[in-house]
């Protein structure tokens, strides 16, 4: 199929050629009418027994030129030739997308109102090569994205270009297991859990890749047969391999799998059947850090699979976790190599949540004091309501329940202070029911010289 076909009056060659052969330079497939006509097509027409536009009619009702958009040079030559009329026609019937290149001011008569919804260029105004570049990004912008055809598994499909193979099997809802990768990061392919085996044909005995290539990394390219760890015996070996030697140089359970029983790593262990004992671990301690009041780090779980740095780093950019060491004293670090409550760090948690395994974990559920010698005596508020309360109704419970107590309710009465100006930085209201009346000063006043009272209500604090 062509990219693109022009259509212009004989009239208006010098314009249909100077378009024809500039979008044919760019790279796109060009075809032209007349000169693009079959040789026994153009042949019958020079018959002078025949009827060149019963020809022509023929000619575009059984073949009309495959293309995906037709531009069509406008002129009054153009609304005058039945055979540019045809073609219009007939890419109208097929549905082609139009670009009219008028190159002649002046009214074009019904071919001027057929065509005037459709975004073209006016090349009237100047010379006709000085439009072209405008021509060619309407014709790029209409012409649909190319396409990538590959088989995963035995089933066909259709992505664009630059998708992962890994995201192909997302499409057709193929599982391909991984540690070190998520789809809303760059992937770095370190952990090869998702390795795959491409083929350049259907049989087995086709051609194929040497090694096998990572998933999450490699991109997709026409005529691809990938075969995954459902449907190849060296796939699943190969990933449970990986597997194996992760976990021998994992602590089973890991805190996350112990409270949780969600440790990506240890899950996918028994996903692939993998015993322990028969791989031998690390000798050298690798210590805990416990210096964050939120954050607890067990580095003898970490799988150094970068998720923690990348959710920090890029999707943050708080620029606090990265690598250090080499070999089997890899490990991540924090700032210049510091404890992790004496870094930059912010607790925002990004690395916690992308972490696979336990190696970073919420050390426990934040009870926060802070109310206590506050009056009227705080409600605390369980993350159960919280989960069904408006304003938190799209959070996740497991988040709620980490800061249990660091929300509450409080009961005013009428007349009571909620809080000073100066404090206002210090907490934020969600006012339940009822009203409150704010009063500031716009001079200097000592710290509780202007409080906000409130109406018989409830709000939430």
């Amino acid at each position: 199929m062509h990219d693109v076909f022009v259509s212009y009056a004989s009239q208006d060659q010098g314009a249909g050629s100077a378009a024809y052969q500039f979008l044919k330079n760019k790279g796109l497939q060009s075809w032209m009418a007349p000169a693009d006509l079959p040789p026994a097509l153009a042949d019958a027409m020079k018959d002078p027994e025949k009827d060149p536009a019963e020809l022509y009619a023929v000619f575009l009702r059984d073949s009309f030129p495959e293309c995906r958009v037709m531009v069509c040079v406008l002129s009054r030559a153009a609304a005058q030739s039945p055979r540019v009329r045809q073609e219009i026609e007939r890419a109208t019937a097929k549905k082609v997308p139009l670009v009219p290149f008028r190159v002649e001011e002046g009214p074009l008569g019904d071919l001027e109102n057929e065509l005037r919804p459709f975004p073209g260029v006016e090349a009237w105004a100047g010379e006709v090569e000085d439009h072209l570049p405008r021509l060619e990004a309407l014709v790029r912008q209409l012409l649909p994205a190319p396409t990538i055809n590959l088989s995963i598994d035995g089933q066909s499909v259709q992505v664009p270009p630059g998708t992962t193979i890994y995201d192909a099997a997302r499409k057709l809802g193929i599982d391909i297991p991984i540690l070190c990768h998520r789809e809303h990061m760059n992937p770095v392919a370190v952990c090869r859990v998702c390795s795959v085996e491409v083929r350049w044909g259907p049989k087995p005995t086709d051609r194929r890749d040497r090694v096998l290539a990572p998933a999450c990394y490699r991109p997709v390219e026409n005529g691809m047969f990938v075969s995954t760890h459902h449907t190849s015996c060296d796939v699943r070996k190969a990933a449970a391999m990986v597997t194996e030697l992760l976990m021998s140089d994992h602590p089973t359970p890991c805190a996350r799998h112990a409270e949780h029983h969600d440790c990506e790593l240890e899950l996918m262990a028994v996903k692939f059947e993998v015993a322990g004992g028969r791989l031998h671990g690390r000798t050298l301690e690798r210590g805990r850090d416990q210096s964050s009041d939120v954050i607890a780090v067990d580095h003898a779980a970490c799988i150094l699979c970068d998720r923690c740095v990348r959710g920090c780093n890029d999707i943050r950019n708080n620029q606090v976790i990265g690598r250090m060491g080499k070999g089997y004293q890899a490990r991540i670090a924090f700032d210049l190599n510091n404890t992790m409550g004496d870094s930059s760090c912010v607790s925002c948690g990004e690395c916690m949540v992308s972490c696979p395994t336990g190696a970073l974990t919420h050390r426990e559920e934040v009870q926060s004091h802070a109310w206590d010698p506050r009056g009227p005596r705080p409600e605390p508020i369980s993350a159960d309501d919280l989960v069904n309360h408006p304003f938190f109704k799209n959070g996740s419970h497991k988040f709620l329940s980490w800061h249990a107590k660091s929300v509450v309710r409080r009961h005013y009465k009428k007349g009571d202070v909620i809080c000073h100006q100066g404090e206002f930085g210090s907490t934020a209201f969600y006012i339940e029911q009822g009203r409150v009346d704010i009063f500031l000063e716009s001079r200097p006043q000592p710290p509780r010289a202007a409080p906000a009272r409130a109406s018989p209500a409830g709000c939430a604090a």
